[in-house]
């Protein structure tokens, strides 16, 4: 029988490799997607490999990013965040495009999820699928998913009137 001591550090062991392993799954994941992006999209911003659930990239917009992401919930997100340096400009920022929801959503083809994320000093206009990480047979899939929503994004972006 194990000794409390001997047990704790068990536990502290598992739980160091399960997050070890997520972060190589990540790094994985967001360097393969990163090669397509290179290759498929020269002319994007392609930021640095990851060990996090997320990635970020410049929009082609003025103080809003492009994230790809595994969200909680076993989630997967593509959003623009918008994020104008304090909350009160984010929001601005965010109603401008919500005004526009109509011609948004229609010039990126689907429905997308409006979050004002009130209390925080950034908003979203995101899609969602399911998916995790640790669904290694589906990587390629979020990839297409992922760099469809981008295309999408910057689309339908191009296609609104958008705040300066």
């Amino acid at each position: 029988m194990a000794e409390p001591n001997d047990w704790e550090k068990a536990v502290k062991r598992s739980a160091s490799n399960s997050t070890s392993g997520r972060a190589a799954l990540y790094a994985d994941f967001w360097e393969r997607y990163l090669a397509r992006l290179r290759s498929e999209h020269p002319d994007w911003m392609v930021p640095s490999p990851s060990t996090q659930s997320w990635l970020w990239m410049r929009a082609p917009i003025r103080s809003c990013g492009l994230s790809a992401s595994f969200a909680a919930g076993g989630k997967i997100r593509h959003e623009l965040y918008i994020d104008a340096q304090t909350a009160e400009r984010s929001t601005a920022r965010y109603e401008v495009m919500a005004r526009q929801k109509e011609a948004l959503e229609a010039a990126y083809g689907r429905p997308l999820t409006w979050e004002p994320l009130p209390g925080r000093r950034a908003c979203r206009i995101a899609e969602y699928r399911t998916g995790t990480i640790t669904s290694q047979h589906e990587h390629d899939a979020y990839m297409e998913f992922f760099l469809d929503a981008s295309q999408r994004m910057r689309t339908a972006l191009a296609a609104v009137q958008l705040p300066d």
